[in-house]
C-alpha cells in the first residue's frame, strides 16, 4: 500500500511540474553512484535544492539531518527502483525522502485515503 502512495505521489509531482525537467533520474544516479568529490557536491547542491523547495509542503525534514543521509537515501532509492529512473530528478529525491521525512499531514492524508500502510 505505501508503494502505491509514492507512485500516486510521484505521479501528481510530475503532473504539477509538467514542464520540462532539467535533471533527469538517470544523471542524478550517475552522481549519486560516483564517489568523487564534483559528484558528491552536486548531487548535494541539487537533493538541497528540492528540499528547500519541497520544505513543509511534502517534506518535514527534521534539522539533524545531513545531507549525506538524505544523499544515502536517494541513491538507495534510485539502486532499488531503476525502473524510475527516466522521471525527473526532483520528483525522485522527493518521492526517496518522502517516505522517512514526508510531513505528518500529507502521510495522514494517504493512510486515510487507504493509500498507504
Amino acid at each position: 500500500m505505501f508503494k502505491k502512495s509514492l507512485i500516486a505521489l510521484t505521479l501528481a509531482l510530475a503532473a504539477a511540474g509538467a514542464q520540462a525537467a532539467y535533471w533527469s533520474g538517470h544523471l542524478l544516479n550517475d552522481l549519486v553512484e560516483e564517489n568523487s568529490d564534483s559528484a558528491r557536491m552536486a548531487s548535494y547542491g541539487f537533493i538541497a535544492g528540492v528540499v528547500d523547495t519541497n520544505a513543509g509542503e511534502w517534506l518535514c525534514i527534521p534539522g539533524a539531518v545531513t545531507l549525506g543521509q538524505m544523499r544515502d537515501v536517494v541513491k538507495a532509492y534510485m539502486r532499488d527502483n531503476p525502473e524510475m529512473r527516466h522521471q525527473s530528478a526532483a520528483v525522485l529525491v522527493t518521492v526517496a525522502l518522502f517516505k522517512p521525512w514526508g510531513c505528518a499531514d500529507k502521510k495522514n492524508a494517504a493512510k486515510k485515503s487507504g493509500k498507504m500502510m
